[in-house]
């Protein structure tokens, strides 16, 4: 009863609003359901009431755009499926590059990727984006490799839809030392609240860790988020559950 009443608020607030812009004499043009908002794609599913009930949002077009401004499109896909091959450029950077111009377009527009749908990637850019000052050859093409990827995968993205449960669920995990010239470790979560991702983040360690203490800081690091998430959801309103983090050893 409550979410109906919201509906009917919701809606009169609208047409009062659509009623003071005409009045004011603004053109206003009914756009019906959205389909892209910037460079996301939107693909909503209404209930009998017109209201959403699930939302699925990827980066199709932007990636196809993508793929043509680097001249990618007749290229030959990888032959895995993962975005970003061994790479060891740490050990052997390799010939650098004239210019690094066109390696930080592309590493710039795969962050915008990874941070607003494609989080299947944040691992990959994080490491790319390491080496934009003097990116070598390799890395130049490793950077390719995961457009590469995602012409493949143009079509994934994120979904959510409406759940009654509150629950937030948090899993973390930590690589230990890979970087084989400082040794810092890379921490790694994905936050789940309504059961759909609302957070994730892929990013070396600060400091130099002993054993454990990577994960230590890794947990710690998705601890700080889920603090930030639960203030806002006080302040938006929402119930604040109990919050599961789960970490490895």
């Amino acid at each position: 009863m409550n979410d109906f009443i919201t509906a009917l608020d919701d809606l009169a607030l609208y047409t009062l609003l659509i009623n003071a812009m005409e009045a004011a004499g603004w053109e206003v043009k009914e756009l019906k359901v959205p389909v892209q908002f910037l460079s996301l794609d939107k693909q909503l599913t209404l209930d009998s009431d017109g209201r959403c009930v699930k939302i699925n949002l990827s980066q199709h077009t932007y990636i196809v755009d993508l793929v043509e401004q680097f001249d990618l499109s007749l290229a030959a896909n990888p032959r895995t499926t993962t975005p970003v091959a061994k790479c060891t450029a740490m050990d052997d950077p390799g010939q650098p590059l004239d210019s690094n111009r066109q390696y930080i377009s592309l590493v710039g527009a795969l962050l915008y990727l990874a941070t607003c749908t494609r989080p299947d990637i944040a691992f990959a850019v994080s490491y790319l984006s390491r080496f934009s000052a003097a990116p070598p050859v390799p890395l130049w093409t490793a950077a390719q490799r995961v457009l590469l990827y995602l012409r493949s995968h143009s079509h994934l993205g994120l979904t959510y839809t409406h759940s009654p449960e509150y629950s937030v669920f948090v899993f973390s995990d930590s690589s230990y030392a890979k970087d084989t010239i400082y040794r810092q470790s890379q921490t790694g979560f994905a936050v789940l609240a309504y059961g759909s991702l609302v957070n994730w983040m892929s990013k070396r360690q600060p400091t130099v860790a002993v054993t454990t203490n990577a994960e230590y800081q890794a947990l710690a690091q998705a601890a700080r988020e889920v603090q930030w998430l639960k203030k806002l959801r006080s302040d938006l309103g929402l119930p604040c559950s109990t919050v599961t983090i789960q970490g490895d050893k």
